[in-house]
């Protein structure tokens, strides 16, 4: 069979790129003929810019004579290159067109039910295309249901198929000796969180939980990188950094890894630990499920649907801090280990024998006075928008914008995250002078440190 697998590939530094790249060898050893095109310039036979409805105009000729069209569908791919519901509407009806051409299956990792219930004529045109392709997947329930309900699809039309169903493992090796490799404490609980450094990932919840386990030899590795150049994630990243500084036990090893260092990290972990915000399936969930080894994840999105007899899923922050105490044989509320931090992070009551010691006085502050209104007024710099009275101008200014972004965004960026952290600097010292100034309480009884996160 003729197949054409269209989704990011491989070198890309991409969950999706993996996944396409271990369809396409599973296909190519059952025999079938794979060509593969991709979005962005990479080791795939055709690079083709998709995210609109002329992108997929396009790729109705390469189908031409296939036996079969494979999409790895997630919200970039679809409609990267458009912003309004009438520009995804179109490719919604290129994609219909396309099915009608050729039998095509939609791969669908990542979908917005949100945003298609909120246009009523996308919703309309998407709840066509997929009911004239040949087949739609997913990993989990939790995304066929939403699927389903958001479009309006018959009962069946969506079918599940096993996320990590054509992973292998990219590395022979043991615990000890990938701990060697990878410069690890062979005797130390190691968790592990590992993927792309962005918000919704929640590596910060991780640190935060990990600050307060105490009574355990125990190591905290966060690994990877921003996944593209953009103010926000640097921003997030340098956030991250702080805080693994903070605590001897944590580190972040910034940088993208490969295949096979990737399941290296994962075998030289005891216990990796994934508190999400948001996603739909994850990946590493299912390479730990292949390499052994137990997960903590979030119950959000699908991922009570992944089959990994060693998951463990918790609600909430509490939840993730029991469930590390108990995979590490922890107790909670000391240090990781004796000597490396004797009391938790922002302890006032420690903080305030310090300054007894030292006799030095508080000085008086006016309560009425908010030092941070001045720079909340500010508010965060922007780009300026592309308008003009003048014919052509507005066009002008947003081809000049296009080609210097990449100096003028990480300059916004940096502007932004220094006025950020000063509000939270001045926010922090007016909290502990409150503290202090009321008796050295840092709260109720019982309320855990206060830990400030992105």
């Amino acid at each position: 069979m003729k197949i054409l697998m269209v989704g990011p590939y491989a070198p890309s530094r991409d969950g999706i790129a993996a996944y396409t790249v271990a369809e396409v060898r599973a296909a190519r050893a059952d025999g079938h003929d794979v060509t593969v095109v991709s979005p962005l310039p990479s080791a795939a036979h055709q690079f083709l810019p998709l995210g609109n409805a002329n992108g997929f105009r396009r790729l109705a000729a390469l189908a031409a004579g296939m036996d079969r069209v494979i999409i790895q569908v997630f919200p970039e791919l679809l409609f990267g290159r458009v912003r309004h519901g009438t520009e995804r509407t179109a490719v919604w009806a290129a994609i219909a067109r396309l099915a009608r051409r050729v039998p095509l299956e939609l791969r669908v990792h990542e979908f917005d039910p949100a945003g298609v219930r909120s246009h009523d004529l996308e919703r309309r045109a998407a709840a066509a295309a997929m009911g004239a392709v040949d087949r739609i997947t997913v990993h989990t329930r939790t995304e066929r249901d939403d699927l389903v309900d958001a479009l309006g699809l018959r009962s069946g039309a969506v079918e599940l198929i096993d996320h990590g169903a054509h992973f292998r493992a990219n590395v022979d090796t043991t615990r000890g000796e990938a701990r060697a490799e990878l410069g690890v404490d062979g005797d130390a609980h190691v968790f592990l969180s590992i993927g792309f450094l962005q918000a919704h990932k929640g590596f910060d919840r991780a640190i935060a939980a990990f600050g307060l386990l105490g009574g355990v030899d125990a190591e905290l590795h966060v690994v990877g990188d921003v996944r593209i150049d953009h103010p926000d994630l640097e921003a997030h990243a340098r956030s991250l950094e702080r805080m693994a500084a903070a605590n001897p036990r944590v580190t972040l090893h910034r940088g993208y890894v490969g295949d096979a260092d990737f399941d290296r990290w994962i075998i030289a972990a005891d216990t990796v630990v994934l508190p999400y915000r948001e996603i739909w399936s994850s990946g590493v969930i299912e390479r730990a499920r292949i390499l052994d080894r137990p997960v903590i994840a979030s119950d959000v999105g699908g991922l009570a649907d992944q089959h990994h007899d060693a998951l463990t899923l918790v609600a909430d922050d509490a939840e993730l801090r029991t469930a590390m105490a108990a995979a590490a044989g922890a107790t909670l509320g000391g240090s990781v280990r004796a000597g490396d931090r004797a009391e938790p992070l922002l302890d006032l009551s420690t903080l305030q024998g310090r300054i007894d010691r030292t006799g030095l006085d508080l000085p008086t502050v006016d309560r009425d006075v908010d030092a941070v209104e001045p720079l909340v007024q500010v508010g965060s710099l922007r780009s300026p928008r592309y308008t003009s009275a003048l014919p052509g101008v507005a066009a002008l200014k947003k081809v000049v914008a296009k080609a210097t972004n990449f100096q003028t965004l990480p300059l916004v960026g940096q502007l932004n995250a220094l006025r950020d952290a000063t509000i939270e600097s001045i926010l922090d010292l007016e909290a502990r002078v409150e503290a202090l100034e009321s008796g050295g309480a840092s709260g109720a009884p019982g309320d855990d440190p206060p830990v400030h996160t992105p």
